[in-house]
């Protein structure tokens, strides 16, 4: 009588193929993982590429860089002043996003509902695909003793801020009506920044950096940065459209006002001259503010090669 063969695996050689699949898998996800992070940068500076561009067709229609942020009220300076505004929303026709650009309504305060619509408008080139934040918008709410009927308002979220300097803007958020809030780089308070103003060279001076969404602030909340505006007396008003350079990026003291990405070992920046370049988490400090700064003919190259 002849015995009949069976087709198929041994549970050991089962077990050996599943074993190859494991390390075939645990080989290749670093791989993976990899690559989309290296699509992510690309697309992060082809967004600040997208700006330099729209931020420079700016300065040569107006003849100026836009204002970090509008504040005025009875025609002197105010951090919380009318309307608010900030750069990105400035550049919105410069970025082709012509029907936001009419629907701004600049007689109100940007936190107004007149704005609402525009408010949480998300705009694909004012974020970084490897950010992480788990929402696109997020709600501001007054700081008191400050006064704002509008707020809590919502917002949508924003990856870029310009830059305020080399030196830290939270001290202006306590300014009388009448004082300025004036940074040394290309944006802060009604600023009106012009070619020649730039003497450090727009090769050697950093106009837009990035920021990730900061999960482990102090605050109650996770903070973010819009593109539309300073909130008029909200928590972190200024720092929600601009950034400073007194810390490296991704300092370990998660400074809200500083640069920082989810990119592995540092951030990009945008310089004047619509150049992006990657600055390293290990830069020296005082380079770094170097760059931020418009004319202390300070600069030198800390760029670390693509």
């Amino acid at each position: 009588m002849e015995t009949s063969k069976r087709n198929g695996f041994s549970m050991v050689e089962l077990l050996v193929v599943m074993a190859v699949i494991g390390i075939l898998v645990a080989l290749l996800f670093p791989a993976v993982q990899a690559a989309r992070e290296a699509a992510r940068r690309t697309q992060c500076r082809n967004n600040l590429k997208q700006l330099g561009i729209a931020i420079n067709n700016y300065e040569t229609s107006n003849t100026c860089f836009p204002p970090g942020w509008i504040g005025i009220t009875n025609g002197e300076p105010d951090v919380n002043g009318m309307n608010g505004l900030s750069w990105g929303a400035l550049v919105l026709p410069q970025i082709e996003e012509y029907n936001a650009a009419k629907k701004l309504n600049a007689k109100v305060f940007v936190t107004n509902s007149a704005n609402a619509i525009l408010q949480t408008l998300r705009v694909d080139v004012f974020r970084c695909p490897s950010d992480i934040s788990p929402q696109p918008t997020f709600s501001v709410v007054v700081n008191p003793p400050h006064v704002n009927s509008d707020l809590p308002t919502t917002f949508a979220v924003s990856n870029y801020i310009g830059s305020f300097g080399s030196t830290d803007y939270h001290p202006c958020s306590a300014n009388p009506i009448g004082t300025g809030c004036s940074g040394n780089g290309v944006f802060y308070l009604n600023s009106w920044v012009r070619q020649p103003m730039i003497k450090d060279g727009y090769s050697n001076t950093m106009m837009v950096g990035e920021r990730r969404t900061n999960t482990t602030a102090t605050l109650p909340n996770p903070i973010y940065g819009t593109w539309i505006g300073a909130p008029p007396g909200g928590v972190e008003s200024i720092g929600r459209v601009l950034g400073a350079s007194d810390y490296p990026p991704n300092d370990p003291g998660n400074h809200f006002e500083n640069y920082s990405s989810n990119h592995p070992g540092g951030a990009f920046v945008l310089l004047c001259d619509g150049s992006v370049q990657f600055i390293a988490n290990n830069v020296d400090t005082a380079l770094f503010q170097a760059l931020a700064t418009i004319n202390k003919q300070d600069y030198t190259l800390v760029f670390v090669p693509q």
